[in-house]
């Protein structure tokens, strides 16, 4: 239990604050290319994580959950809530709730909130217009990263298979993100014509 503490502390930690870049990005720079749906869905998904872990007794990861869920809140209300972003937020939390009710659904709709929080940010990035052309935080998303990984290693060694498996999900289409928001590169005029 010791080395599943080592990863609790860093991951809460990081679950603490992640959202706060992000957060400061679209006050200093306007909501462009930020996803009120998914930091609608985000507070949703993390106050049900909060739920579980409130019944699992985990009072560590319950505050790991719902102050980011308060986080993502404000940058809803900093973006812009939508009634796009309300509804998908309400249907997240009540098909979460009840999936609680019977246990096979519970894991299976876990690790798909992994994806469906992620999935309209990513989606936006890569329809938008031109790269790094947006209010995308990558540093938070590089904490989100960073923190999944201290998920997964807590996940592995406190036996939580569905937070580890949530957690490796939670790094890749996190680094998907990563990926799409990133600065475009400088485009630097030829001064001399290639040599062959």
């Amino acid at each position: 239990m010791v080395v599943a503490t080592v990863f609790l502390i860093p991951a809460a930690t990081l679950s603490l604050v992640w959202w706060v870049p992000q957060l400061v990005r679209v006050v200093r720079d306007g909501p462009a290319g930020v996803s009120a749906e998914t930091w609608a869905i985000s507070a949703a998904n993390l106050v049900v994580w909060g739920i579980w872990a409130l019944a699992a007794g985990q009072p560590v990861v319950v505050a790991a959950e719902w102050v980011p869920a308060a986080g993502s809140c404000a940058i809803v209300l900093a973006v812009g809530a939508t009634r796009r972003s309300v509804w998908l937020a309400v249907a997240v939390t009540l098909v979460a709730l009840a999936s609680h009710f019977w246990a096979p659904a519970a894991s299976m709709v876990a690790l798909s909130g992994v994806i469906v929080v992620r999935a309209p940010q990513l989606v936006k990035l890569r329809a938008g217009g031109t790269p790094g052309d947006h209010s995308v935080s990558t540093l938070t998303w590089a904490t989100v990263i960073a923190g999944n990984i201290m998920w997964l290693g807590w996940g592995v060694t406190s036996g939580h298979p569905v937070m580890a498996a949530g957690a490796v999900l939670a790094i890749v289409i996190s680094g998907a993100i990563v990926w799409a928001a990133r600065p475009a590169r400088a485009q630097q005029p030829a001064t001399e014509p290639a040599i062959l």
